[in-house]
């Protein structure tokens, strides 16, 4: 099963940001198909209705900063390559249709590949804002440039009875972190037959991985080459907890939601026991390195790797005990949790610093070199 990856943007030109994916301005990757529930007019008048009441707003505008309205909101989504195969524009035109069913305001989307094709991705852009079909109560007078104003300066008139469309607040709920972690993301992992990141205090996330060019700096490749070894990282840590907790079968029981099978995925050979010896080393070694991983902030790049070996030799003084019990030469010879934690305590961590020097900018023509021969 392939891994979410879903993220959203707030986006202060979304005309602009629809012609680009829509592939208008031909610098799009390979399009496969283009929808929208409303036309471009609307778009355009939902932008400019924004930019409006954010002018009027003067907690959010400010002339002497550089501040923006924010006009819609973007998703990118990630879906798995077998969708493909299936007909793009009725892909495209079900996936809007359900969102505006589900969510209740409009949207348009559009599904593309990538350069290399190895990225099956979906735009999807929607607006936080309903638009609605009133009767007007009473006559209202606006002048040319449709601001309110007295009936003898009048040149345009909404008569009583007149049907106007209107832009109604936003909704609140499109800007809080929760609707993405607990609405947006789990829904769309089901329907396209996702995993889904679960925030369970011992897993962790990659980070993206950025392009480089021969145009990069120095400092940008080596920023590259820490994420791609970070990621790495993560991927043994993820691989090293969903073995312990396929091992822990009461740790299972109490979170069952959080527990996918799993066969040997960190390679190393852990014995299976009855004993609550693994649902142990989860509560008192492993949780507490991952909140330390993440107060580290700055250096938690470099404390992840130290975290991983402190970790495994926790976990191999656990696995020695098991040894010892199952030959019964010895029982004197336990190691407590006391102990588990004290190891992943030992040596504390100090991050190094470390200065440029020729290998560094030998490394940098290498790359430049690699990029010459593409």
């Amino acid at each position: 099963m392939a891994r979410q990856f879903l993220r959203q943007n707030n986006l202060h030109n979304v005309v602009g940001r629809i012609e680009y994916i829509r592939g208008d301005t031909g610098k799009q990757e390979y399009m496969r198909a283009f929808y929208s529930t409303m036309p471009d007019e609307d778009w355009k008048n939902l932008a400019q209705y924004n930019q409006e009441r954010f002018k009027k707003n003067k907690k959010g505008f400010n002339k002497n900063k550089k501040c923006s309205a924010i006009e819609a909101r973007e998703l990118i989504l990630h879906i798995p390559h077998e969708y493909a195969n299936r007909d793009p524009h009725e892909l495209a035109k079900l996936v809007g249709d359900d969102w505006k069913k589900r969510f209740g305001t409009n949207c348009c989307l559009a599904i593309h590949w990538n350069k290399t094709k190895t990225n099956f991705h979906i735009h999807l852009i929607y607006s936080e804002r309903v638009r609605e079909d009133k009767v007007a109560t009473r006559n209202v007078y606006y002048d040319s440039d449709w601001k309110k104003c007295k009936k003898a300066d009048a040149v345009n008139i909404i008569k009583k009875g007149d049907i106007v469309s209107k832009w109604d607040d936003k909704d609140v709920k499109f800007k809080k972190k929760s609707f993405m972690q607990n609405t947006v993301k789990p829904y769309y992992a089901t329907r396209f037959k996702l995993e889904l990141y679960k925030d369970d205090g011992l897993h962790l996330k990659e980070q993206k991985e950025y392009k480089i060019n021969p145009t990069s700096s120095i400092e940008y490749i080596e920023l590259h080459d820490k994420i791609v070894e970070y990621n790495k990282n993560v991927r043994t840590w993820n691989n090293m907890v969903d073995d312990v907790l396929e091992r822990s079968p009461e740790y299972c029981v109490l979170h069952p939601s959080d527990h996918n099978t799993v066969v040997n995925k960190s390679k190393m050979n852990l014995p299976p026991t009855k004993e609550n010896e693994y649902t142990l080393f989860i509560d008192t070694v492993m949780k507490p390195a991952v909140t330390a991983h993440k107060k580290q902030r700055k250096h938690h790049k470099e404390y992840l790797k130290y975290m991983i070996e402190r970790v495994k030799e926790a976990l191999n003084a656990l696995v020695e005990r098991f040894k010892l019990n199952a030959s019964k030469q010895s029982t004197t010879n336990n190691i407590s949790m006391k102990n588990y934690a004290q190891i992943t305590k030992q040596k504390p961590f100090k991050p190094q610093m470390k200065k440029k020097t020729n290998k560094d900018i030998s490394k940098f023509i290498k790359h430049q070199s690699d990029f010459e021969r593409d």
